[in-house]
């Protein structure tokens, strides 16, 4: 698990990049969907890009209550005592 906030932002860039990636993918495809299709794809992109947000928003949170490193190189300390 990433401990330095540097982290998570690094991480959320990546898995948005793919995201980012696999929707161009789509967009230049020539294949021919169904509207269906279309719809499904996009629904997952959608909901893969949520996710990675969430994930992100969760894992900032969590380093930050647990004491982490800034982007910046400022450790800042915990804020509750994680159970043992």
């Amino acid at each position: 698990m990433p401990r330095t906030l540097e982290d998570h932002h690094h991480r959320l860039v990546v898995r948005l990049s793919s995201a980012e990636a696999a929707f161009t993918r789509f967009v230049v495809g020539t294949t021919a969907q169904t509207s269906y299709d279309r719809l499904l794809t996009l629904e997952g992109l959608v909901s893969v890009s949520w996710q990675t947000w969430c994930a992100f928003c969760r894992d900032v949170l969590i380093s930050s209550g647990v004491g982490t490193v800034t982007r910046t190189g400022v450790r800042l300390s915990s804020s509750v005592t994680p159970p043992t």
